[in-house]
C-alpha cells in the first residue's frame, strides 16, 4: 500500500453495517436526491439519484440508480423515457412528502449523529422550509 500503511484498515470492519447487496424484491423508496448529468463521452445526458427505502426490514437503506435521457444506444433511451414517464404517473404529493420527510430525518440524524453540525442547522431547515 506504500504510502497508506498507516491506515492499517481491516476491510470487513470499515463495510459498516449496510455495505451487503440489497436483496432482490420490491421496494416502497423515496427519492431522496436526483441530479441531471451528462455522460463520460458528452454524447447523452442521465438523471443520477440516490433512493432511500421507506419501510420493512431494509428501512433507511440507501439505493443508487440512473436513468437515461440520452443516450447512443435507442433501447436504454426508451427504458429511460418510459422510466420517467411511469415516476411522472406517480402520485405527486406523496412523493413530494416523502422527499420532504426523508430530508428532515436525513438532518436529524446527522444532527445527532455529530452536535458540533448544530451551527448549520438554521440554514438546513431554512433551505428545507422552501420547498413547504
Amino acid at each position: 500500500m506504500g504510502d497508506l500503511d498507516f491506515l492499517q484498515l481491516n476491510p470487513e470492519a470499515e463495510k459498516g453495517p449496510d455495505a451487503t447487496v440489497l436483496p432482490a424484491g420490491i421496494y416502497t423508496v423515496a427519492i431522496a436526491d436526483a441530479v441531471l448529468k451528462n455522460t463520460k463521452d458528452l454524447t447523452g445526458k442521465y438523471v443520477s439519484m440516490e433512493l432511500t427505502v421507506l419501510d420493512g426490514e431494509h428501512a433507511k437503506r440507501k439505493v443508487w440508480d440512473i436513468i437515461n435521457i440520452k443516450n447512443k444506444n435507442d433501447q436504454a433511451t426508451l427504458i429511460g423515457r418510459q422510466t420517467l414517464a411511469a415516476l411522472a404517473g406517480a402520485d405527486a404529493e406523496a412523493v413530494y412528502r416523502s422527499v420532504l420527510r426523508e430530508r428532515g430525518e436525513l438532518l436529524a440524524a446527522i444532527l445527532h449523529r455529530d452536535p458540533t453540525q448544530w451551527v448549520f442547522a438554521a440554514g438546513w431547515l431554512r433551505r428545507l422550509m422552501e420547498f413547504v
